[in-house]
This record gives structure tokens, sequence and C-alpha cells, in this order.
């Protein structure tokens, strides 16, 4: 029986689909990876200005609950004047006209009263208003800000949700892509001779951390390019390994900013980010690291703003103001060596 050209094409490509899975045809690229993360950066940046908020919120919470006993106390002390005029000028002709008085129900009754009584003149009609506005006017508020610190709380879950969506998307083409990480102090064959000097030098491992990474964010040569890993062109992390690996650190497997970790097989320790020391690696495990150097400052290599190697921008492989990215901890080296 012969099998047509037609029906061969067919099974030749069913033969095919079958040995190479779709994920091998369709290959991740640098542009996929470049996409995967901008949507977790934006993520990140949602999440960070949700808490940003819910922080706020928080804290103008806290204000009306401390204001608001004051804005009663001035409410019972407006009532208790009106009252005691009241009593002052009807002593005489009626014994019950407090009894009357204090029998409403709200702030509405009890003005009906006292105005059918003719006992309150139109300054303490004010009086009572005034205060009274106040005090339902801060407990709105705080109803108010309750109910969008609920709607943020629910924003947040979605963004945390978005977080490690693009997080677990990014694990795995960079898997796809082969981008693994190094053990071992880096070879200095291809640095720039600034590089081999600071390397060669006789100050601590950790001072040649700081002293290579502001080197490298101070030569406009350099610049950022997703899972790059040597000069001229690095990420976040590929910076932050390569600048461990030159001051003579050993880095393990670590790969990217949810690896770094395994720098801790090697002495160093997580600390928190509110107790920083020049040295010390920022990690944000889903999407990024950087390098505080001291004295409120951070260098990194953050974002490419052209496509093009080395950084036209100033703000590619730059060292600026520490900010909070937010941070999930830091990593220190507590030697001296």
């Amino acid at each position: 029986m012969r099998i047509s050209a037609f029906k061969k094409t067919g099974i030749m490509l069913l033969v095919a689909l079958l040995l190479f899975p779709m994920t091998q045809i369709f290959a991740v690229t640098q542009d996929d990876l470049k996409a995967t993360q901008k949507e977790l950066d934006a993520a990140n940046q949602k999440l960070a200005d949700i808490n940003a908020q819910i922080k706020e919120n928080e804290s103008q919470i806290q204000l009306n609950a401390a204001l608001l006993p004051q804005k009663q106390a001035e409410y019972d002390d407006a009532v208790a004047q009106v009252a005691s005029r009241s009593k002052a000028l009807y002593m005489t002709d009626s014994a019950d006209v407090l009894t009357y008085i204090f029998t409403s129900k709200d702030l509405g009754e009890l003005l009906n009263h006292l105005e059918s009584l003719n006992t309150i003149g139109a300054s303490d009609m004010a009086m009572l208003k005034r205060v009274d506005a106040a005090k339902n006017s801060l407990q709105l508020s705080s109803d108010q800000i309750a109910a969008s610190k609920q709607a943020l709380e629910e924003q947040k879950k979605e963004a945390e949700a978005l977080k490690q969506k693009y997080g677990d998307q990014l694990k795995e083409q960079q898997t796809a892509l082969g981008v693994t990480g190094t053990t071992g102090t880096a070879s200095l064959g291809s640095s720039p001779a600034y590089i081999k000097d600071i390397a060669a030098s006789s100050s601590p491992r950790r001072q040649k951390l700081v002293d290579i990474m502001v080197a490298l964010c101070n030569d406009n040569s350099n610049g950022y390019q997703f899972a790059g890993k040597n000069p001229p062109d690095m990420d976040c992390s590929g910076s932050i390994i390569y600048s461990l690996r030159t001051a003579g650190f050993e880095t393990g497997g670590a790969a990217a900013a949810d690896s770094l970790q395994a720098v801790c097989n090697y002495g160093w320790i997580k600390v928190p980010v509110s107790e920083l020391a020049a040295g010390d690696i920022l990690i944000n495990e889903s999407s990024h690291a950087a390098l505080y150097i001291g004295g409120g400052q951070v260098a990194e290599f953050s974002s490419d703003y052209d496509g093009v190697s080395g950084d036209s921008s100033g703000q590619e492989a730059w060292v600026h103001a520490y900010y909070s990215f937010p941070w999930d901890y830091a990593l220190r080296y507590p030697g001296n060596d």
C-alpha cells in the first residue's frame, strides 16, 4: 500500500510534535523575559502603592479614633450647658423640664423640645449643631476610610496574585532559556582594568564588593541587559553576582534575586532592611536585587531605557538614594576578611 506525499508530510509533522514539544518549537526569547519582567515590575509597583495607601488609611483611622472621644466630650459639654441654662430659666415654673429635655432620643428631638419651651437661644442652637456636626463628620470619615481600606485589601490580594503569577512565569522562562548561576570566583580576563585593580587591592572582600559595584555603575559603558551576567551589560542580580565573585566570594547556585540567598551557604546571613550596613545585598525575591553601599545610597542595575549597550540615560546602572522597593530582607557578610 502506497502512502501519498500529503499523508507522509502529515505523519512527519506528527512525529516532530511528539519528539519536540511546543515549548521548544516556540522557544523563550530575551524579549519574552523582558516582557514578563515588565509585568512583574508593574505588579510590584502596584503592590507597593497599595501598601502605602493602606498604611496611610490606618494612620488616619487611628487619628480619628483618638479625636472622636474629644468630639463626643465637646458635644456632651454643649448639651450640659444648654440644659443648665434651661434649668435656670424654668426652675420656678416647671420641675419636670429637665425630664422633658433628657427624654429626647437624638439631637433633633432635643432641639425641638428646647425650642418648644423657648429656653434655647440662637447661639445655643448654633453651638449644639456645630459640635454634633463635627462629631458626625469625624465618624463618617472613619467609616469611609475603613471602607476604602477594605477595598484596598481586595486590590492587594489581586496584586499579590499577579506578582506570584509573573514571578513563577519569569522563573520558568529563565529555566527554559538556560539562565543559571555559577560557582566560585570570577575570571578577570575580560574585566575592565579598574575592576582588576580593585580585585587586586588589599581591601576586605566586603569593601571590594562595594567598590566594584560603584565602579561599574559609574562607568556609562555599562548598561542594563536582562539576564546579562558580565560587563558591559548586566541585569540586577547578574551585576551583584559578578561583583561578588570578582571580590572573591563564593556564590554557589545563585542565579537571580530569588536564589541569591545561596551565598548563605558561605557565611552570609539574612538581616532586616531596618538595620542596613555598607555591603548588604537588598533582596526582593520576586524581581530585584541591589547593593546598599552606605550613607543612604544604593548601587544597582535597574532597567533598560534604550535597548542598546551602555547607559545613555545614566539610570540603567547607577548610584542613588536608598528607596523602599519593597525589600524582603538583606544579605550580609559578617566577616572582616
